[in-house]
């Protein structure tokens, strides 16, 4: 069925026309409960009466009409969609690319929408907010460009028809079909998309920061010298980013905690901050993180029970350890872990032990002003003079010597 391919390549259209229009792409399928958000929730902000229901026998009247081939529809709010839906005969379901607006806006387009719609000029903040983060682009552009996608991926042998929608009522008129030069396009943007994409999170997940960084920009494109992204586009595209560096580093063998745990800090980061210049520097720094998360998590090389202890120890490093502890958490005898992890990392896992509690003791000796013997406990030793005699073994300093070190 057509739905089923549609849900397939969804993901895939939607970055193509994110990369090429800066603009959202939208699926539903029957009965379409969540239509509300086609146009990213400003229906059911403006109109205390908003009847979903309504709206969803609203678009089953539109698939009865022009089900199975693409439509543009401009909304009476201004902003504008082209639609694909399919008929009964293929399963009820649309994809939606939109909203965007087909003009730039000013006081006077505020203005006529407010009063063509009988609005209160208190929704004039909320509408210019709205606007402001919409693209402007050409519809046909837009129709060429899924047309095209639709029918290579959904193996269609005959082009999309293609109707128009204006103001939220069908009106049948056909549309020139596309031209050779779009279609050519349209196919070279996808393919380079794709291969881009590829690239960047392989890079990512192979911890080379260098490429990453010198692919990121063809994925981030730019208008000249002014950014082509408003300020709402662009953090989107910076969730994004975070979003798929998070996945790469999934399948890999790094322990899915510290993945998850780096992902929540940058969503934090990302949530908080709303200057333009800042979120495009931190671009980069994403990838630098996650790059570096690789190269000191990494475990590709070893075999999944040095991985599971090294696992492990990082994640109990603050807990009292040792090759007995270890040994009875993953059913292995004493003699065969020892062996096995002195032959794959070079260490013995005592000396591994302690090197991960030096290094997380030297955090909490840089980061706060808590006693030497509270940083002692904090990493799972309870004996002070141990705690200093390992610490200075690793450093060739004692935690007092070091502090001291960071106020000179």
């Amino acid at each position: 069925m057509i739905m089923d391919q549609l849900q397939k390549c969804y993901l895939y259209i939607k970055d193509i026309m994110y990369a090429a229009f800066k603009v959202d792409t939208f699926l539903s399928e029957y009965p379409y409960q969540n239509i509300k958000d086609m146009d990213n929730g400003l229906r059911s902000i403006l109109l205390k009466d908003y009847d979903i229901e309504e709206n969803r026998k609203y678009l089953m009247d539109i698939v009865s009409k022009v089900g199975n081939r693409l439509s543009y529809a401009k909304s009476e709010l201004g902003f504008s969609s082209v639609v694909y839906i399919t008929s009964e005969k293929f399963g009820y379901g649309m994809i939606s690319v939109g909203p965007f607006l087909n003009q730039e806006i000013d006081n006077t387009f505020i203005s006529e929408i407010l009063t063509k719609n009988e609005y209160e000029c208190g929704f004039r903040k909320t509408l210019l907010y709205y606007y402001e983060s919409l693209p402007v682009v050409n519809e046909n552009a837009i129709m060429s460009a899924l047309a095209i996608l639709l029918t290579r991926e959904l193996d269609l042998e005959e082009p999309i028809e293609q109707i128009r929608q204006i103001s939220e009522k069908i009106a049948f008129g056909r549309m020139q079909y596309k031209s050779e030069l779009v279609y050519q396009f349209s196919e070279e943007l996808s393919v380079t998309y794709r291969e881009t994409h590829n690239i960047l999170l392989e890079a990512v997940s192979q911890g080379n920061v260098d490429v990453a960084n010198k692919t990121l920009p063809y994925l981030f494109p730019k208008n000249g010298k002014k950014s082509s992204l408003s300020l709402g586009q662009l953090k989107l595209f910076v969730h994004s980013l975070n979003v798929k560096c998070e996945t790469a580093l999934l399948i890999a063998n790094i322990h899915p905690y510290y993945v998850k745990k780096l992902f929540a800090q940058l969503e934090d980061q990302i949530e908080r901050e709303n200057r333009y210049s800042n979120l495009e520097t931190f671009c980069y720094q994403i990838l630098r993180k996650y790059c570096f998360l690789v190269k000191n998590y990494s475990l590709s090389n070893n075999s999944k029970t040095v991985r599971d202890a090294i696992n492990y120890i990082q994640l109990h490093v603050c807990e009292p350890l040792s090759l007995t502890v270890l040994a009875e958490k993953l059913g292995k005898s004493k003699q065969f872990l020892s062996s096995v992890f002195k032959k794959e990392t070079g260490k013995t896992i005592t000396d591994y032990i302690q090197e991960q509690k030096m290094q997380y003791a030297t955090m909490l000796l840089n980061l706060s002003d808590i006693p030497i013997q509270d940083v002692a406990m904090q990493v799972g030793i309870n004996d002070t003079s141990y705690f200093t005699k390992v610490y200075k073994k690793f450093t060739g300093l004692t935690p007092g010597e070091y502090r001291k070190r960071l106020y000179i």
